[in-house]
C-alpha cells in the first residue's frame, strides 16, 4: 500500500467516524496503519489510547503521539481503556485495524491479503447502560 492509498483510507476512517478535537479515540492495532490512524488522530487534536499486542508498535504509538498505550497482552484491553476515561465511561470513538486473509489461499494461517478499517464508538453513558 502507497502512503497516498493508506493516508487516504486512514483519513476516511477519521472523518468517517466524525472524530472531533475534543474526543477521545482507542486504536486497536499499531502497524503500519493503525500507526497513521494515531498520527492523523493526534493532528486533528484527539486524544489517542493506542492498543496492541506487541511492544514495539506501541513504542511507536507513543513517537507518533498516543497519549496513552495499552499492552493487550498484559492486561484486558476493555478494561484498560475504560481506566484511562473520565469515571470509566469509555472512548468517544473506537477505530479497529486488521488484516484480511484470504480463505482461498490457505484459511485462517494465510498470508494477509488485504487491510480494514472499522470505525465507530458509543460511550457508556451515551448507551443509557
Amino acid at each position: 500500500m502507497g502512503p497516498s492509498c493508506g493516508t487516504g483510507t486512514v483519513f476516511g476512517a477519521i472523518k468517517g467516524v466524525g472524530l472531533a478535537a475534543d474526543e477521545t479515540v482507542a486504536v486497536f492495532g499499531q502497524g503500519p496503519v493503525g500507526l497513521s490512524v494515531t498520527l492523523l488522530a493526534k493532528a486533528f487534536g484527539a486524544r489517542v489510547i493506542a492498543v496492541d499486542v506487541e511492544p514495539s508498535r506501541l513504542e511507536m504509538a507513543k513517537k507518533f503521539g498516543a497519549d496513552h498505550v495499552v499492552d493487550a497482552r498484559e492486561q484486558d484491553s476493555v478494561a484498560a481503556v475504560r481506566a484511562l476515561t473520565r469515571e470509566g465511561a469509555g472512548v468517544d470513538k473506537s477505530i479497529v485495524q486488521c488484516q484480511l486473509r484470504g480463505a482461498s489461499s490457505g484459511g485462517p494461517g494465510a498470508a494477509p491479503v488485504g487491510n480494514c478499517l472499522h470505525g465507530g464508538g458509543l460511550r457508556h453513558d451515551r448507551a443509557g447502560q
